[in-house]
């Protein structure tokens, strides 16, 4: 399970941007046995989720009152935009340098990730997941895309969500 020392901007001391005291600032990987920073609150990746959800409602509240949503949830899908794609590139670019073009399974792999990379294009990273999880893993599929790959793949966009 992983794991995550999570702080709230009640203990931010610079650049705060006066957020609510119950936002989160900052999040950084951690393990189970990792000593406790100061400030910091140890929360699994559901339990992170669970707050964020939690909290929903008091943010949005807060934002609407701070700025346009409309403003605020173009800069996110933006974000998710950006984040997720600079994922899916380093992927493509991995593969080409593993040789996918002279082992003539560019079109296959581009086919069975279409789905994946559709959704990442909108910036939709639950259904970047969800399209992961559907994909067929096949022995023609391999060594480009293989179980391992699909699990770091979901791992890098579930920290892009949580971090977004």
């Amino acid at each position: 399970m992983r794991y995550y020392n999570v702080y709230l901007y009640s203990e931010c001391q610079d650049n705060c941007d006066n957020y609510p005291n119950y936002w989160v600032w900052k999040i950084e990987n951690a393990s189970q046995e990792d000593t406790i920073p100061n400030g910091a609150t140890r929360m699994s990746l559901n339990e992170l989720m669970q707050y964020k959800k939690d909290k929903r409602s008091d943010i949005n509240s807060w934002i609407t009152s701070q700025v346009s949503f409309s403003t605020l949830a173009d800069k996110k899908v933006k974000k998710a935009i950006q984040s997720v794609n600079n994922v899916v590139s380093k992927y493509c670019a991995e593969n080409i340098v593993a040789g996918i073009t002279q082992a003539g399974k560019t079109k296959l792999i581009a086919d069975t990730l279409k789905d994946v990379f559709y959704y990442a294009q909108t910036g939709s990273l639950y259904e970047c997941l969800n399209a992961l999880d559907a994909i067929e893993i096949t022995p023609e599929t391999s060594p480009f895309l293989t179980e391992t790959i699909r699990s770091d793949l979901k791992n890098k966009i579930n920290n892009l969500i949580t971090n977004l």
